[in-house]
């Protein structure tokens, strides 16, 4: 018979341990990526799946894309723009992972949902522009 020792690690270093705390528990999904470029400011995108509703109402998800500049001299990140996807959060979602894809002709956000009244299963895909810009595809 095999055993195992399984000692008590930190999930997290502790450097990044004071970010953790401050993360809602509504946020069910995190996704950063894809890069985006304008005249004067570049950097990458970040998708923030969060979760609303509580008991026996049907509970949605809610999708929104953050611009985020990188400003590597120093050293900082910023939130340069939110942008709900209404056309996800106007309805009753429940979603899956975001996946975002990096081609030739830019970064497109995919998304599975299921409909939480009707059982509808699809996948939404989005185009990410400059910030504050996506559309439906």
């Amino acid at each position: 018979m095999l055993g195992a020792l399984v000692l008590p690690s930190p999930l997290v270093s502790q450097a990044t341990a004071p970010y953790v705390p401050q993360v809602p528990t509504e946020v069910v999904s995190v996704v950063t990526g894809g890069t985006w470029t304008t005249g004067r400011s570049s950097g990458v995108y970040r998708i923030v799946v969060i979760r609303e509703g509580w008991g026996l109402a049907p509970s949605s998800g809610r999708v929104y894309v953050q611009w985020l500049a990188e400003d590597r001299r120093r050293r900082t990140t910023t939130v340069v723009a939110t942008e709900p996807i209404r056309e996800i959060n106007r309805d009753f979602w429940t979603l899956g992972a975001p996946l975002l894809e990096s081609g030739l002709d830019g970064v497109v956000l995919r998304l599975p949902g299921t409909h939480a009244r009707t059982l509808e299963t699809r996948e939404f895909r989005f185009r990410l522009g400059a910030p504050k810009a996506y559309r439906q595809i």
